[in-house]
């Protein structure tokens, strides 16, 4: 999970670099966002997956499960 959130902070100092330079709804900010978005909704995944108790029964509901390799990174 440190590797997650130092993805999850460089994302978001690039995130703040491109905004300054193109503005915040260039296209280049925008697809740096998404990307931040997706690591962020991976971490909060992978959070909430630490507090259900160890039967993942919730999990076998056909939703799929979250993991980093579903992310292009």
């Amino acid at each position: 999970m440190t590797y997650l959130l130092m993805m999850i902070e460089n994302y978001r100092n690039e995130l703040f670099e491109l905004a300054d330079k193109y503005g915040p709804t260039s296209s280049q900010a925008i697809e740096c966002c998404q990307q931040l978005d997706e690591l962020l909704n991976l971490l909060m995944a992978l959070e909430q997956k630490e507090q259900l108790p160890h039967d993942d029964s919730v999990l076998r509901g056909g939703a799929p499960q979250i993991t980093i390799d579903n992310f292009n990174l």
